[in-house]
């Protein structure tokens, strides 16, 4: 579970930090991670055999994946604004491109 908890916020954070326009696709991903981390951290912290360091481990990686899962939640109707107007922008791009013939070189 501490493996699942540990991949699961380093996905988490670092999917946010790609500036490739799709804010809100990483933003739900982030969600999705958070969660996971928190649930794996939740359930890493409750069990009877491990010990107090391992408690700790647990508390803590659910505490930063509940502070992932929130980041995201509060930034995706931002996201999904900006993505949007990013991909029709993109798609007017490549239109345009597309329009505009290149002139053969010979």
């Amino acid at each position: 579970m501490r493996v699942i908890a540990l991949l699961s916020l380093l996905f988490g954070f670092v999917g946010l930090m790609f500036l490739d326009g799709q804010t809100f696709t990483h933003a739900a991903e982030g969600l999705v991670c958070g969660v996971a981390a928190v649930v794996c951290g939740l359930v890493l912290a409750r069990r009877d055999h491990s010990d107090a360091t391992r408690r700790w481990e647990g508390r803590i990686m659910a505490v930063l994946g509940l502070v992932l899962a929130l980041f995201c939640a509060v930034q995706l109707p931002s996201a999904y604004q900006f993505q949007a107007k990013f991909n029709e922008q993109s798609k007017k791009a490549h239109e345009m491109r597309e329009a505009k013939p290149t002139p053969n070189i010979r």
